[in-house]
């Protein structure tokens, strides 16, 4: 779904403690890019120190959004 909008998706990662919601975590200077994401995805943002780069953690909740089903928007 990123990729095909323009965003440069450069990692995917596993946890062993799945969320329960998705979040976007930014960095001091990220905060632009961040907002965009979150307009289009509708995920809360959170500034956070120790974080390099925009960084989305996705939850349980974006199992149910039709855009990021496979195939969807």
């Amino acid at each position: 779904y990123l990729v095909r909008r323009g965003w440069d998706v450069a990692q995917v990662g596993d946890v062993e403690l799945p969320r329960s919601r998705s979040l976007i975590v930014y960095p001091s200077n990220g905060h632009a890019t961040a907002k965009k994401l979150s307009s289009q995805l509708g995920f809360a943002m959170e500034q956070r120190s120790n974080v390099r780069q925009v960084t989305v953690l996705l939850g349980r909740d974006a199992a149910e959004l039709p855009m990021l089903k496979a195939g969807g928007g």
